[in-house]
């Protein structure tokens, strides 16, 4: 479907996300194929009970995956998160959107694993028996072993498909932001095992060095964390290998969703900006107490960096300029998630064009 000149971001799927990808330029969301994340049903922490029925949360998931990808592009979607509900006591959630995909014609592409719950694999195999789509089988290091034992052999046969429906994730999660040479060398050992290797769809290399939270970012500074799964792949890229892996990452966020009482936390203002090799932090106090004006004066900071790639590069770019300058206001935690998703899939998208072929 796809091959390294492509890329593969692994995206939670709420609103920051959703309209970070309707804001992306045609040629851009081109040269990516999102795997989206349906989130967990949020916790209302007073009650102590979830925030809405498993119905509610799945509802609107559909039209927003078609308003943010189109109806033309195929995607991956992943019900993780929610693979243990049941829509109205009887339907699985999987069948649930995927139905509504269906109906609102979306070239969806379920993913699955390998340690998924039977149900689960069950709804899989209805879903590619009536969409004839295939598959996106992600392989996360706690299904390394039953991998490379034959479990991807037993679970395409399960499906009475072969690797060639099957687009292959290999993905390490998060990993530290100075573990780049040995994490290269894993992968590397990962990637010239796998067996039958140029029979799969696609291949892709995911990982994550972004940080859980921004507690060790001292306020009012520009720190910066390197990306080290880029350069991962680009260590597995310069490599002689029998298929040379798509990239993946998660963006700007941590791979595990997180669920932190609204009460208690203390949210920065802040700025998640990608560059060459790391990501720029720019942090300044709470914003609970300050307000959001105080983006105005990061986003004057990060303007006058070196590595500000000007306000004709991306939607979130030109966002920046516009809120340094006082003409756009300094909207909300989901607008400056919108603002750092678009600029980071817009770079990494140019990075691997500049790349070329080789």
């Amino acid at each position: 479907m796809f091959d390294h000149t492509h890329y593969v971001p692994i995206l939670k799927g709420k609103e920051g996300e959703f309209s970070a990808l309707r804001a992306l330029k045609p040629e851009t969301k081109g040269s990516l194929t999102p795997l989206i994340e349906v989130p967990p049903i949020p916790w209302d922490f007073e009650s102590e009970k979830p925030a809405k029925s498993i119905d509610a949360h799945l509802e609107p998931i559909a039209a927003k995956l078609i308003g943010a990808v189109g109806e033309e592009k195929r995607f991956f979607v992943d019900l993780l998160w929610v693979q243990d509900s049941q829509v109205d006591g009887a339907i699985h959630p999987l069948d649930f959107v995927l139905g509504k995909l269906r109906q609102q014609n979306g070239k969806a592409i379920p993913v699955t694993g390998l340690d998924r719950e039977e149900g689960y694999q069950e709804a899989i195999r209805r879903i590619v028996h009536k969409d004839g789509r295939g598959i996106c089988l992600r392989v996360q290091s706690n299904s390394f072993e039953e991998f490379f034992d034959g479990g991807a052999d037993d679970l395409l046969e399960s499906l009475d498909i072969t690797a060639a429906d099957a687009d292959l994730i290999i993905d390490l999660k998060a990993i530290g932001p100075d573990q780049s040479e040995p994490i290269a060398i894993a992968a590397l050992s990962v990637v010239r095992s796998i067996p039958n290797i140029n029979e799969w769809r696609s291949l892709t290399f995911a990982a994550s060095a972004f940080p859980q939270n921004f507690i060790d970012i001292t306020a009012r500074t520009i720190e910066t964390i390197t990306r080290a799964e880029w350069l991962v792949w680009g260590s597995l890229r310069g490599r002689r290998l029998p298929r040379r892996p798509t990239f993946g990452d998660y963006a700007i966020a941590h791979p595990e969703p997180s669920e932190v009482d609204p009460r208690i936390i203390q949210m920065s203002a802040n700025i998640r900006y990608t560059i060459e090799r790391e990501w720029m932090i720019i942090k300044t106090r709470g914003a609970r107490q300050t307000g959001f004006e105080q983006f105005r004066d990061l986003c004057r900071a990060l303007i006058n960096t070196d590595e500000y790639a000007g306000a004709d590069f991306s939607w979130g770019d030109n966002y920046i300029n516009s809120c340094a300058a006082g003409s756009v206001d300094t909207g909300n935690a989901t607008t400056w998630r919108r603002v750092g998703m678009n600029h980071h899939l817009t770079l990494v998208v140019d990075q691997i064009s500049n790349l070329g072929a080789s």
